[in-house]
Formats: C-alpha cells, structure tokens, sequence
C-alpha cells in the first residue's frame, strides 16, 4: 500500500495543469446542487481527496466541499461516522477521489468510501502514469 501512495504521490506531482483533481469548493451553502454550480479548483499536489460535509440541524441543511489529504478525510468519516444519518441532526462525512465528485446526504460509512476510494486511486494512478509518459 505504501508503494501504491508514493506512486500516487510522485505521478500527481507530475501532472501537468490541468489534470489535477479538481473539487467544487462551498461552504455552508442549503443544498448540495448549489454547491455543485460552485467553481471547480484545482487541488494541491497533496491533496487526493474531495471531502463532503453535510450538517443537518435545527437552524437547516447545510453542505461544505473542499480538497483535502486522503489521510485527514478518512479521519473525517470515522470521527463523524456515528452521527451519521441521525433523524434530527447529522453530521455527514464522505470522501471522493475524481473531478467534480461530491457525497450525498447519509452516506458517511467509511467502508463505502473505502470502496469508491480505491477504484478511483487506480484511475487516478493511470492517468499520472499516462501523463508522465506522454511527456517522455
């Protein structure tokens, strides 16, 4: 597994403009279709992963994306995994690893985003290679 991270870490570093993952970026915006007319971002070389919080409480429904390490999303999920979904409040967490991607309400369990996670860590890491070697 760390030989597949340093792969990942060394192929992104690579990457031309362009073809970084790119994350819709909002912040306590009412619903998740708002937050995906948002502007996609490039992320940083380090950051693998678009992170989507959604917080239902009594004030509302709020939705928050954002690039993120791989490591710290996970994080994210497994500390807010038991208030998620809740019937009258829930915090939310998932991770996704390709453009443009973004969780959806009561989907924070970590073995879901551990799935989705690695089919899209084999894609990325196609696509860095792809890339590396066009540039030979």
């Amino acid at each position: 597994m760390l030989g597949v991270h340093f792969l990942v870490t060394i192929a992104t570093m690579s990457l031309p403009p362009g073809l970084a993952l790119q994350c819709y970026i909002c912040t306590e915006v009412a619903s998740r279709d708002a937050c995906m007319r948002s502007k996609l971002v490039d992320c940083g070389a380090d950051q693998t992963a678009c992170m989507t919080t959604y917080n239902k409480n009594i004030a509302g429904e709020f939705w928050d994306n954002a690039c993120i390490t791989q490591t710290k999303c996970d994080r994210f999920v497994q500390t807010y995994a038991d208030h998620c979904p809740k019937h009258d409040e829930s915090i939310c967490v998932t991770c996704c690893n390709t453009t443009g991607c973004m969780g959806q309400a009561g989907r924070g369990e970590a073995g879901t985003v551990k799935a989705s996670t690695w089919g899209a860590m084999g894609t990325l890491v196609t696509t860095a290679v792809l890339a590396v070697l066009n540039h030979f």
